[in-house]
Order: structure tokens, then C-alpha cells, then sequence
């Protein structure tokens, strides 16, 4: 409320000086320069220039943006053009860069600028041999965190934007566009490999993860990321310069699909039930697939190499941001963990239960599970399985109006139900062949089963709804017991990864120093790219 209160009342205020913005100077308008009546303004010298002056300045910066008044209202300008006080138009034709030429006042020499110096001064070549094309550095590294927060974006978007921009500023812009897509595609690729080149330089491989990199605790196997591809697209000429960083090689992804493909497995219970698992990997998991199924609209008509290098370069800017974020993410899970550890131990005194008791449970539960998995099952199994289908159905109502947030989760949950009541329609048919009692399927609406009625009820006197719960909070409080140890363990190996990194770096650093010749390592990455290259 206090933010919108301030808003409004700085709302015309903020108006009022636009407005006078866009006003023209009605008089003493002179150039800052040479103090004579102005008639041009720079926005990017932010000085009131008289066409004489403005000329001897922007002829060699052409990329200012400027301004006319000549005819009563800002006009923007080319940038060969210039325009006195009577509105007279002079135009110097030819728009040409010209590289600067550094010469001794003492000596007389003369030194002509390189490729070199240009890229000292934050602009980058299209050729290292020959090249009449130069890109700034600031667009390439502003471009690279744009696109990597917006994978939606492509780098058409990005060229249309800048020529409109470059329109609307007094630039010519021809009709299907000044701008060299394939030319600025294929610089910013390879700004991007002298980048990853230059993390190998510095010993900083974004693959790793310096908390797990020694024994990585938990792997997810859910690899769709919906990251389609059209068949009609081409393979291409040449490989990605990434090779097999990321992405392993055709021949090895095919093999290990038909290894996966010959292989049953069959699901007895959730992740919770695992001995020896903490909370695993859950939702950061999805995250990632979240944020790589983004590049889909502008990687699926990609050759291959460009492909796997854009999906290759998004894959290390988000470990990059997994990498400045870990600590804090440790110390947050850690405390998380330590405080539901006790939320739930006192859940568990509060059933009044002792171990011993809550383990007979489980391993009924599980033994049930494992029988409702055979083609044939007794009359008892079958009270059983129809008591925990029953409360799996009544579960994934809860979570549709308690947990789901997308009308996508909830059709998943829906999915399940209807999956449980096939399930429990084929328990009920078993039971109704044997008994004169019949059941239907709204039984799972109520809870309330004929057996508990019309037989003694159970020695211990309790069903199975109750001891599953029971059972889920022994193990959810063993499971975040174990995760606050596998914390502790990836705390330590992210300290022991950065004091070898630290040891490393200093070596490489004490070589430097010491040695005249480059160092080995340094080497290798220059014949590495030598091969490239070729």
C-alpha cells in the first residue's frame, strides 16, 4: 500500500519531466564548446554541439545517438549528417569507420591499429586473419545472461531488436536488415568457446559439483526434458567444439536405451521407504528439466553441433548458478532437515508407540505390497489390498485440493485415481467370488469394510490406514536423520573441493612466477584448440 501510495503521487511529477524532455530549447542554446547557438544534441555526450563542432566530434563516433530541433521538434539524425541553425542538411556521404592511427609528437612514428588493439579496447573480431566486422564484448556478455534467463529468446529477436533500435536512432537500415545473422551467430559461438576455454585455463570445470564430486549420492534417471527435434533438420558439417563435456556420443546413448529397455522393474513403495536414502533429490530435479525443456522453440530446427552446443552452454551457466548458490542451499537444507527430524519425533511420541512394534508394521505393509503383485492372492491379501488401495485413492484426493498448483498436476493425480480404482475393481472382484457379501467400488468414499463388522476386530486393534501412517512417519523420521548425515558429508567434500582447487591454483600461480617458458597446462589448451581449429 505504501508503494502505491508513493507511485501515485510521484506519477505526474515523473510525467512533468518527460514531458520537458521532449521539449525543444527555445533560446540560449549554445554549443559547449565553442559558445556560438547550438543546434544539434547528443544524448550520449550529453552536451548541446553547433554543426561545426558537432562534425569534428561525431565523425569519428558514429554510434552517438543525435538530435535536430531544426524543425521544431527532436528529429533524429544519421550519422553522417549534421544540420546548422537554418535547417540546412549536410551530409559527409560515406559511412565508414576508420581505424585510428597512434603517432609520437617527439619522433614522428606511427603506428596504424590491429585487430589487437581493437580487441583491447572491448571489441571482437569476426576473423582473426581478416575481418571488416567488429562486436562489442558488452553486447556478447549482455547477450549470453539474457538468453540464459530467457531461453525463449533467439538471436533474430535479438538482431530485429537492434536494428529497430539502430532505426529509431537516425541509423539506415536496409530493408531485409543490415546486420550479418550468420556473422553474428558464429562470433558469439566463438566468444563463447574462448570463454569455456578460459575456465579450463583457470581449473574451473563447471561439470562438477563440489559437493558431491567424489560420490554423488543420489541420481535421477528422468532425462525428458522435451527437447524435441525436427527429423528434416540436417546433421551439419562439423562437430560440436563442446565434444562430449555434456552430451555423450550417439553411439553410447543408443546402447545404454537398449540395455534400460531390457530391464522390468516393478515399484513396491515410494523413495521414503528406501533404507539407507535421506529426502533424496525432488523438485530441484524438476527445476532443471523445467529450465532446459525453455530451449525447445530455438534448438529443434538446430543442426547438431549448434544444438548441442546451445543446450551444452545452458547446462554450465545453470551449474554456474548452482555453484554461487551451494553453500547457502547446504546450510538451508541442513537446518530444514533438523528441524522436521524433530517435528517428527515428536509426531511419533505422541502415537505412544515403541519401534519394535512400528517395524512388524512395516514389513506387513510390505509383504502386502509384494503379494499384490502375484497373479493369485488370498482371501486375507485381499481385505488388505482393497484397506491400501482404498486410502491411496482417498490420499491423491487430499493432494489434488491441498497440493497440486496447476490443473497439469492435477490431471496427473486424476490419472492415478483412475489407475488405484482398476486396481481396486479387480480386488473386488476377487473378494465378491468368495464371499455373499458383495462390495462395490464407492466402498473407497466411506472407509468402512464389511470384515471389521462382521468378524472380531484385529489383535492389535488397528487397521491398516493407521498403520501406514504410522509407518510413513517412522520412515520420514529416519529419512531426514539420514539426510542431515549425507548434508554433513557434502559439507565437507565442498570445503575439501575448494581447498585442492585453492592448492592447485596456487601452484599453477607459483609456475607463473617462476618460470619463463608458458606452463604445461597452459599448452595443452593451445594445441587443443589448434586441433580444433583445424
Amino acid at each position: 500500500m505504501k508503494a502505491e501510495i508513493s507511485w501515485e503521487e510521484s506519477r505526474s511529477v515523473l510525467f512533468e519531466w518527460e514531458v520537458c524532455r521532449h521539449a525543444v530549447p527555445v533560446e540560449d542554446t549554445k554549443c559547449f564548446k565553442c559558445m556560438i547557438e547550438a543546434s544539434i544534441k547528443c544524448e550520449d555526450c550529453h552536451r548541446l554541439f553547433c554543426y561545426h563542432c558537432d562534425m569534428k566530434k561525431h565523425f569519428l563516433n558514429p554510434f552517438h545517438d543525435r538530435f535536430s530541433w531544426a524543425s521544431g521538434y527532436y528529429e533524429a539524425l544519421p550519422p553522417t549528417v549534421t544540420v546548422d541553425l537554418n535547417g540546412t542538411f549536410t551530409d559527409w556521404r560515406r559511412y565508414d569507420l576508420y581505424l585510428p592511427i597512434f603517432e609520437c609528437q617527439e619522433c614522428g612514428y606511427s603506428l596504424p591499429a590491429d585487430a589487437k588493439m581493437l580487441y583491447d579496447g572491448g571489441y571482437f573480431c569476426s576473423s582473426a586473419r581478416k575481418s571488416n566486422t567488429f562486436f562489442s564484448t558488452k553486447l556478447l556478455n549482455n547477450w549470453h545472461f539474457l538468453k540464459r534467463n530467457s531461453p525463449g529468446l533467439s538471436m533474430k529477436s535479438l538482431l530485429i531488436a537492434l536494428q529497430a533500435l539502430g532505426s529509431r536512432n537516425g541509423r539506415y537500415i536496409l530493408q531485409d536488415g543490415c546486420i550479418n545473422f550468420e556473422a553474428a551467430k558464429r562470433t558469439f559461438q566463438e566468444w563463447r568457446f574462448m570463454q569455456y576455454e578460459l575456465a579450463n585455463v583457470q581449473s574451473y570445470n563447471k561439470t562438477v559439483c563440489p559437493a558431491c564430486h567424489t560420490n554423488p549420492f543420489a541420481i535421477h534417471i528422468d532425462g525428458n526434458k522435451k527437447l524435441f527435434r525436427y527429423e528434416k533438420v540436417g546433421r551439419g558439417l562439423r562437430e560440436s567444439y563442446y565434444s562430449e563435456s555434456v552430451f555423450a556420443a550417439d553411439n553410447d546413448v543408443t546402447n545404454h536405451l537398449n540395455h534400460i529397455e531390457s530391464l522390468k522393474t516393478k515399484v513396491l513403495y515410494g523413495g521414503r521407504w528406501q533404507h539407507g536414502s535421506g529426502l533424496t533429490t525432488g523438485e530441484e530435479t524438476e527445476q532443471i528439466f523445467s529450465y532446459m525443456s525453455r530451449y525447445n522453440s530455438t534448438t529443434k530446427n538446430m543442426l547438431k553441433a549448434e544444438r548441442e552446443e546451445e543446450l551444452s552452454e545452458s547446462s554450465f551457466f545453470w551449474n554456474q548458478r548452482k555453484h554461487d548458490s551451494l553453500a547457502r542451499v547446504l546450510a538451508s537444507r541442513f537446518c530444514k532437515a533438523k528441524e522436521a527430524a524433530e517435528l517428527i519425533r515428536k509426531e511419533l511420541a505422541d502415537l505412544s508407540l515403541d519401534e519394535k512394534q512400528l517395524l512388524i508394521w512395516i514389513a506387513e505393509l510390505t509383504n502386502l505390497a509384494q503379494s499384490l503383485n502375484k497373479r493369485s492372492v488370498s482371501q486375507n491379501d485381499v481385505q488388505k489390498g482393497i484397506e491400501l488401495v482404498c486410502d491411496s485413492i482417498r490420499t491423491k484426493k487430499s493432494q489434488i485440493s491441498g497440493v497440486a498448483v496447476s490443473s497439469k498436476m492435477r490431471s496427473r493425480y486424476r490419472a492415478k485415481i483412475e489407475a488405484d480404482r482398476k486396481k481396486l475393481r479387480e480386488l473386488i472382484a476377487v473378494y465378491n467370488e468368495d464371499n455373499t457379501e458383495k462390495l462395490s467400488v464407492d466402498i473407497d468414499e466411506e472407509g468402512n469394510f464389511p470384515w471389521y463388522n462382521d468378524t472380531p476386530q484385529p489383535t492389535d486393534n488397528v487397521n491398516l490406514q493407521e498403520k501406514r501412517n504410522a509407518a510413513e512417519k517412522l520412515h520420514m523420521y529416519n529419512r531426514t536423520m539420514k539426510e542431515q548425515n549425507v548434508i554433513q558429508l557434502e559439507m565437507k567434500s565442498y570445503l575439501d573441493f575448494y581447498r585442492k582447487k585453492l592448492e592447485e591454483i596456487t601452484q599453477r600461480l607459483d609456475d607463473v612466477q617462476n618460470k619463463s617458458a608458458p606452463p604445461s597446462w597452459i599448452i595443452e589448451v593451445s594445441i587443443r584448440n589448434r586441433v580444433n581449429t583445424q
